[in-house]
């Protein structure tokens, strides 16, 4: 799978770089019968920060960690690991996809995690939501 746009390669980059690093599954769409505990990539917006000499981009990417538990603790300990293996951590992250469209991942920080309850009482759901600044490569 190729991107043509700096939103859909990150997704794509994170989405392979992330994968083997946590202990449940990543999903980008949930099967029907997955069991818990799990992650989805979820919502995303994208702004452009352009400057005169070149395009850019600020997003915020959102993961979802959902847990069948009576507490927070495992879920937490989820984003815990997500939160280790993104904040600040564009330097080591690979981005092929990026780097197929001439852009790079300038910064990637944590900008919070929330603990909520589901309606099903059996669930727990913490959204945990990044920002990415990427900028294109000019030569």
């Amino acid at each position: 799978m190729s991107a043509d746009d700096p939103m859909e390669a990150l997704h794509i980059d994170l989405y392979s770089y992330l994968t083997p690093l946590l202990e449940v599954p990543l999903y980008d769409f949930v099967p029907e019968d997955a069991e818990y505990p799990y992650v989805v990539m979820g919502e995303a917006t994208e702004i452009p920060d352009n400057t005169q000499d070149h395009y850019g981009t600020q997003m915020t990417l959102t993961w979802h960690v959902w847990t069948r538990t009576e507490g927070y603790s495992e879920g937490r300990r989820i984003a815990r690991i997500i939160q280790k293996r993104l904040d600040h951590q564009q330097d080591s992250i690979p981005t092929p996809e990026l780097d197929s469209i001439n852009y790079r991942l300038v910064s990637l920080t944590h900008e919070m995690t929330q603990t909520m309850r589901d309606p099903n009482p059996e669930l727990r759901h913490i959204p945990v939501r990044y920002r990415a600044v990427t900028e294109q490569i000019t030569n």
